[in-house]
């Protein structure tokens, strides 16, 4: 509190302030005292309820507890909701061409290796082995064509130049040339050398300069350009070697400095192998496009026996899988575990349709009789039971498809060109003959079709007039696997699923167009010299020494050309159609199920993002 006569000093003091502020002046000061009074009042009480003998709180009627602090740990409570799931799923592929009669889990049912997870049709299992087979026997005999072919290679120049260097000599390998120098050759394509030296006398770009070696030899050159300390001089590349020591001297007689010579404008010439059997020309000489630089002895076996062989190995494992299954038409866990997911359906008939025609085709057996055309096998006869054929139906034709890839729509053939990255999906379907008529609906339903996706089709088809369908109307898939066929009752319709290997993955492959690599090698010329570039050229021969080219890389110094049309078609299937032109490192297999094992288990928490800075890590 304060005094009267502090009280009394301050009203002074105030006297001198205008009367237009001293009536605010007053108010603050009321408002001041009364605070004051009011917190000393509250630190009043404060004093009373923690007085030590806490008689005043107990006079007041206030419950007083005297508790003894200690040092310890306050443990806090995050509450937050998640997921449990099994870790450590794996795939179970199955082969293309199959059609899936039922599926037998679900996703979260516990399967033990070797249950039966599915039934598939023994007719579908039975065609994909016979073309698989198909397939195998093919590249037999291409693989054997290509032991015995040993073809003979030129390699011509692809553009003017100088021959410079010749990394290899008669009888050596152009693998290895290749490996340890990059090239089988290198050209000067604009007529200059060069060389890299300090600019001791102070030379400036343009600058005339006498470029010599130790042997007397010199050149007339030009300082191209300066940088710092250094400049690079350009001379004639006639009778220059390459990676030569020189000496730089200026018009006044200063030396400049002295380096190692390199080529202006270099166009490296490149292969994939062979052995040298005669090289026609001699460095320093001049060629002009087209020029016979050298002759190789190509075994095709190096590389095209194993594309061969790899395909082929491929394929028995295909077949080895597909006779699994033909033992018991089922599909089984590899291992114990979850199922996490199912990428397929199975096959019904809606409606009180009788089911004659499947029971058929489930109970088919090893021998049957019929025809097969182009892979397609028109089944008359099952176990001594006639199957209605084309135009027996009282109600009409029944409608019997192979799902193929690329073709024209007809009453045997559905056309319906597989996911592939970069086209458009197909969203129609109509038969030419009117047999039929259908929609596509693609999951997922990209506008385009992506890398490294797996996509699934579902399918329904409506018949048109003197058509109808049948359970089995549906013979074989050329990529993917069939699943969740279903026909209406009336036989109008008939609806299914494909579901298609993944795309290939984004990357960026070489183009082996004889016509590309000129373009790559014509602007090669326009490239720095110091990092040098590659041209283009080409090499004719025989199909198998193609071959060996066929996988030339962008500017590269040699390309193919002659009788090469067989050395780029595959040697046979990469898929179990025996059809299309995969390799063997694309895998048409698709993704049936996938089985969590039980030894491992994630858990995934959502947890309010306030509540995370209270949670710490041990």
């Amino acid at each position: 509190m304060r005094k009267k006569g502090q009280i009394k000093k301050e009203q002074k003091e105030t006297a001198a302030v205008p009367s237009g502020r001293k009536r605010h002046a007053k108010k603050k000061k009321v408002m001041i005292a009364a605070t004051a009074l009011g917190a000393a009042a509250v630190a009043g009480i404060f004093i009373v309820l923690t007085g030590r003998s806490g008689k005043a709180a107990v006079a007041l009627g206030i419950t007083v507890n005297e508790v003894a602090a200690e040092a310890g740990d306050i443990s806090n409570t995050v509450v937050g909701t998640g997921n449990l799931e099994a870790g450590g799923a794996s795939a179970l592929n199955i082969p293309s061409g199959l059609v899936i009669e039922d599926v037998l889990v679900e996703s979260g049912d516990q399967v033990s290796a070797g249950d039966a997870l599915a039934t598939v049709s023994e007719a579908s299992v039975l065609g994909a082995m016979e073309e698989v087979q198909s397939a195998i026997s093919e590249l037999d005999e291409q693989i054997q064509e290509n032991l015995e072919s040993t073809a003979e290679v030129t390699v011509t120049a692809g553009v003017s130049g100088r021959v410079k260097v010749i990394y290899g000599s008669a009888g050596a390998d152009a693998g290895d040339c290749m490996v340890g120098n990059g090239a089988i050759m290198a050209l000067s394509a604009d007529g200059k050398m060069a060389v890299t030296t300090d600019n001791g006398a102070g030379a400036a770009k343009g600058d005339a300069v006498t470029v010599s070696q130790a042997d007397g030899t010199t050149w007339n050159g030009t300082v191209e350009s300066v940088s710092g300390q250094s400049c690079v001089t350009v001379f004639s590349d006639e009778g220059a070697g390459d990676n030569e020591t020189v000496t730089v001297t200026a018009s006044d007689g200063a030396v400049l400095g002295s380096g190692l010579t390199y080529i202006h404008q270099k166009i490296d010439v490149t292969v994939t192998g062979g052995t040298i059997s005669e090289i026609s020309v001699s460095e320093n000489e001049e060629v002009e496009a087209g020029d016979t630089l050298m002759v190789l002895e190509s075994d095709a076996r190096t590389v095209k026996g194993r594309e061969l062989s790899a395909e082929r190995e491929a394929l028995v494992a295909t077949l080895q899988e597909l006779l699994t299954i033909s033992k018991t038409c089922t599909i089984t866990a590899a291992v114990d575990g979850t199922v996490s997911s199912v990428n397929i359906s199975g096959s019904g008939i809606s409606g009180s349709q009788s089911g004659s025609s499947q029971a058929v085709v489930a109970s088919f057996a090893s021998s049957y009789t019929g025809s097969a055309q182009a892979g397609t096998a028109r089944l008359t006869s099952v176990s001594g039971t006639e199957l209605p054929q084309p135009g027996e139906e009282d109600a009409g034709t029944q409608l019997r498809l192979a799902v193929k890839s690329a073709g024209t729509g007809t009453a045997d053939i559905l056309a319906l060109p597989a996911p592939e990255k970069g086209k458009t999906p197909v969203a129609g379907i109509q038969a030419e003959d009117g047999s039929y008529s259908g929609t596509v609906v693609w999951s997922p339903d990209d506008t385009e079709f992506q890398a490294a996706t797996v996509y699934t089709a579902e399918i329904e088809l409506t018949a048109g007039e003197g058509y109808y369908f049948g359970a089995d109307s549906i013979l074989s898939v050329e990529i993917g696997v069939i699943s969740g066929i279903t026909v209406s009752e009336d036989k109008n319709s008939l609806s299914f699923r494909i579901s298609f290997p993944e795309t290939e993955t984004e990357q960026q492959t070489p183009e082996d167009s004889g016509d590309h690599q000129s373009q790559q090698g014509g602007s090669g010329t326009e490239q720095s010299s110091e990092k040098g570039s590659s041209g283009n050229g080409s090499v004719s021969g025989d199909a198998g020494a193609v071959n060996m080219n066929a996988v030339n890389t962008y500017n590269t110094g040699a390309a193919v050309q002659g009788e090469a049309s067989s050395a780029t078609e595959s040697g046979g299937s990469g898929t179990v159609s025996g059809s299309g032109s995969g390799s063997s490192d694309d895998s048409t297999d698709i993704t049936a199920f996938t089985i969590a094992s039980g030894d491992e288990m994630i858990l995934s928490v959502n947890v309010d993002e306030l509540d995370i800075n209270s949670i710490s890590e041990d």
